[in-house]
């Protein structure tokens, strides 16, 4: 002893080379210090009034019941530096408290344990208390008395938590951790009287802690992709980033699940790559295989079930609203498939939505049991989101007739929320449409075969197209008039309307041969359906017209056009959307067939109007605008046709976003005539509007307008370089 200087513990687990070095120095100018005097055997620690010192440190802290670390924790810098922040930021009269929150297997315990590791040199005492009921805090702290020897052994569990409360009451720098506090009102009766010489941590599925005073509670959540990724290569020795990164992605980056599947691929001995392969068809089931190690008692189903319980116990209603989800899109569920769509959920949870259209409130309060236990998270634009693996964990938990009897109410839901597709209420078509892909697996799965399926697809579709969205617009379409056709019938109304979209969707693909095709079949039927002048008929018609122009047939479009336009103008009027859509595509065919003059005419008529009758944003508008400006550049009037060009750019960006096919029309054209114009500067600058399309897969691309216009930037690249 006389030769050896004080010892230092120096906790440099989980950093990296920069940050532990700056730990090991400041380690070691603490141990260079004179030592403070120190304290008795802890059970016989006086303790003082005063305020304890920011920060202080001591060599190490004594743990009772505190978890052994894991080896393999990952990432959370960020939300152990805000958990630093919010345990140092009380001052002498105050508690210092934190809560951390989330999803069960999300990390919180982790996190804490974690926490308690690096900042141990900031604590006399670390005291750990599993808070899961009364009966549990009971014991943990009979626990801590013993211990520390504050009573008897034979001690009762009353005698024991007065002794630690009373302990706690005189001592300063002790961290006291309640973890799985599910129920912060429990914690209450456990605290001392006076605590301004400790902090507390509560971990915990709860989202509100009023009960113990901690107004800002911090969310834990999932991993973020990198880390994940690096838990599993560490955690198996795995030396495929691919599908670890596609595995995490799957497993939705949930700490537990990570750890579980993990733990099966190290027991079983498969490559993370056979795991992901397994894990695509048998889900949870395969999941479960995998018992989680010490650091996660429970599994992922075990640990969302006894949630799920909870729920069923406060709400059935709730607990029913918590089975409709499992069927939706995970990541936003927007309440208008409630407000609008709740009748349709069966009658318990239809009758619990009553009055919902009127009064949102009542959904939220619906809600609530479900964010209590942290199952779902609400999200700022009255929608909310859970995790996929909550979703299974519900599915897995009912027969396959009841998962067939909520996939259809939930269909009928959102078939019930989506409105016919028109401009005015795209915002709302945007909010349902991420839900749309899981509602047609529902359809296909289940072999939904209902009239209101069918009309979710074909909104779905349209949307989608609208969007510029080609890719899913067939899918969806394609699903939609294989039903229709084997149910109601190859020239049943429904069928035809089917058919006619599916055609403008392979038109906006460049397929033309097949769109001329299905639109022909469809113009045929509904001539003899519905008769020669119904606006059907004519939607056709004008649809038949335009493949022709695509085809390279101008004459025959022309014709075509012209008939379709002088009927539209008798039976719709001249101002009908229909009509001016008919015009606009006549002045277009004009100019394909060297009539700049009748088609400048023609645009100019269809411009005014749909500015007048659409409004001077709607795409339809937008659309007209740069055909005018395209047709007042092919007779030479440069300057008008780049300024209204710019114009259609700048509002088409707005209301379209920058990615949409008809918003990269105007940057094409402004691109070409800088281009021929050898103005390098606007070129630059239209170029760097469309590098996001050149930086693309041209197999990525579904528009074949779009696939046409990166081909001429990558040309102009490489002229330009």
């Amino acid at each position: 002893d006389g030769l050896l200087g004080p010892r230092v513990y120096v906790d440099l687990v989980g950093l990296d080379a920069k940050d532990a070095g700056v730990r090991l120095v400041e380690g070691l100018r603490r141990g260079r210090r004179k030592p403070e005097s120190e304290p008795p055997f802890p059970g016989l620690l006086q303790g003082s009034e005063s305020a304890p010192k920011a920060e202080p440190t001591f060599p190490r802290a004594v743990f009772v019941g505190v978890p052994h670390r894991n080896p393999y924790f990952a990432g959370r810098a960020d939300l152990l530096t805000r958990l630093h922040e919010h345990l140092q930021m009380a001052g002498s009269a105050a508690l210092a408290q934190a809560a951390i929150h989330g999803l069960g297997g999300v990390g919180k315990t982790q996190t804490a344990i974690e926490y308690v590791h690096r900042h141990q040199d900031l604590y006399r005492f670390v005291l750990w208390v599993a808070a899961e009921s009364e009966s549990s805090l009971g014991s943990s702290y009979l626990t801590i008395a013993r211990q520390l020897k504050l009573v008897e052994p034979q001690a009762d569990l009353e005698t024991a938590v007065m002794a630690v409360k009373g302990w706690l009451a005189r001592q300063d720098g002790w961290l006291l951790v309640f973890d799985n506090a599910d129920a912060p009102a429990l914690v209450r009766g456990f605290l001392p009287s006076t605590r301004r010489g400790g902090k507390v941590l509560l971990t915990s599925r709860a989202t509100s802690f009023a009960a113990v005073g901690i107004k800002k509670p911090l969310r834990v959540r999932t991993m973020e992709p990198g880390d994940a990724v690096r838990f599993l290569a560490e955690r198996t020795d795995c030396e495929d980033p691919a599908a670890a990164a596609a595995l995490a992605a799957k497993l939705g980056y949930l700490p537990l699940a990570l750890e579980q599947a993990a733990a099966y691929v190290d027991t079983v001995g498969v490559s993370l790559a056979d795991y992901l392969a397994s894990f695509k068809r048998r889900g949870l089931q395969l999941l479960e295989k995998g018992q989680p190690g010490a650091d996660y008692p429970t599994s992922v189903a075990t640990t969302w079930n006894l949630s799920i319980d909870k729920v069923t116990e406060v709400s059935p209603a709730s607990a029913d609203l918590l089975r409709a989800v499992a069927f939706l899109g995970p990541d936003s569920i927007p309440i208008e498939i409630f407000t609008l769509g709740g009748a349709e959920l069966g009658s318990s949870l239809a009758g619990a939505l009553k009055g919902v259209a009127e009064d949102p409130l009542i959904f939220w309060e619906l809600l609530e049991p479900l964010e209590r236990y942290s199952l779902v998270e609400r999200l700022p634009d009255n929608a909310f989101k859970l995790h996929r693996l909550t979703q299974e964990v519900v599915k897995d938990s009912l027969s396959e007739e009841v998962r067939r009897v909520w996939a259809e109410r939930v269909v009928r839901a959102l078939s019930a929320a989506y409105p016919e597709v028109e401009f005015e209420i795209w915002p709302l078509c945007e909010r349902l449409q991420p839900n749309a892909g899981p509602a047609s697996e529902l359809i296909r799965h289940n072999k939904l075969e209902f009239a209101e399926a069918t009309r979710l697809l074909l909104n779905a579709g349209h949307y989608a197209w609208a969007r510029g969205d080609h890719a899913n617009a067939r899918a969806f379409g394609e699903q939609a008039l294989e039903i229709r056709a084997r149910v109601l019938g190859p020239e049943h109304l429904s069928t035809l309307e089917a058919m006619n979209n599916l055609a403008v969707t392979f038109r906006a693909l460049g397929d033309y041969t097949r769109a001329r095709k299905l639109h022909e079949q469809t113009l045929k039927l509904r001539q003899r359906v519905q008769g020669p002048e119904h606006p059907d008929t004519l939607e056709s018609m004008n649809n038949v017209a335009g493949t022709l122009g695509a085809l390279g047939d101008h004459a025959g479009a022309k014709k075509l056009h012209e008939q379709t336009l002088e009927i539209l103008e008798r039976v719709q009027g001249p101002e009908h959307r229909d009509t001016l859509m008919s015009m606009n595509n006549l002045a277009e065919t004009l100019g394909a067939l060297g009539d700049h003059a009748g088609a400048r005419k023609l645009h100019e008529q269809t411009f005014k109007a749909l500015e007048r009758v659409q409004g001077p944003e709607h795409p339809d508008t937008l659309m007209s605008m740069n055909n005018l400006a395209a047709n007042l550049w092919e007779i030479g009037e440069v300057e008008e046709a780049k300024a209204l060009f710019e114009q259609a750019l700048e509002s088409y960006e707005r209301v379209l976003g920058p990615e949409h096919p008809d918003v990269t029309r105007p940057a094409h054209n402004l691109l070409t005539i800088a281009h021929r114009e050898n103005d390098l500067e606007a070129s630059a600058r239209w170029l760097e509007k469309l590098r996001w399309l050149a930086e693309r897969d041209e197999e990525s691309i579904a528009s074949a307008n779009q696939r046409h216009i990166r081909r001429y930037v990558l040309q102009v690249m490489a002229e330009l370089e």
